[in-house]
């Protein structure tokens, strides 16, 4: 999955964490399940880097938190 947020006004953190945040806990409970979808996403953000660290860090939060 490709996702880009290049001429984007703003991605809100309230919107990184529900859409990376969900992904990571609708993945289910298995580590390598969890795995396989980290690995089909991809974040492309070269107008604002911060954006893939953000959206990418919602992601590994929620995977710890489960």
């Amino acid at each position: 999955m490709r996702i880009d947020f290049d001429g984007t006004a703003m991605a809100p953190a309230s919107f990184l964490e529900e859409v990376f945040g969900g992904l990571a806990r609708d993945a289910g409970e298995n580590d390598e399940a969890i795995g396989r979808v980290r690995a089909r996403i991809e974040v492309v953000c070269n107008e604002r880097p911060v954006v893939c660290t953000q959206a990418l860090r919602y992601f590994d939060e929620a995977k710890r938190s489960k």
